[in-house]
């Protein structure tokens, strides 16, 4: 798993890896400290998904770029990306969302 501090490594894991889930996290948030140990675990089972944990703390202009989705500010958050393209969010920890989505797009 990528720890992301910049637009550009995102854009590059984006350009680069066709199925990206996508975790904001916030050294702050205890939801998102709680949900980070998951990453790896997700990761083992979803082999041809690329996870990337973009850390909000040192690259707002991620956050505000995603914004536009109406996701506002709220952590964690979990984004889909398909051949570069946003697919899907979760704005919450739901744990059977997160697996039916990721499901769903590794099929792809």
């Amino acid at each position: 798993m990528s720890i992301i501090t910049t637009e550009e490594s995102f854009d590059k894991y984006t350009k680069e890896n066709k199925l990206v889930f996508a975790f904001f996290f916030s050294q702050h948030n205890k939801e998102c400290i709680e949900f980070k140990p998951k990453m790896d675990e997700l990761r083992l089972i979803f082999k041809n998904v690329c996870f990337v944990t973009i850390d909000v703390d040192e690259c707002k202009s991620l956050l505000e770029r995603y914004n536009k989705y109406n996701i506002d500010n709220y952590l964690p958050r979990f984004l889909y990306f398909v051949n570069e393209d946003f697919i899907y969010q979760i704005n919450e920890v739901n744990h059977s969302e997160i697996l039916r989505k990721l499901m769903s797009i590794s099929s792809m």
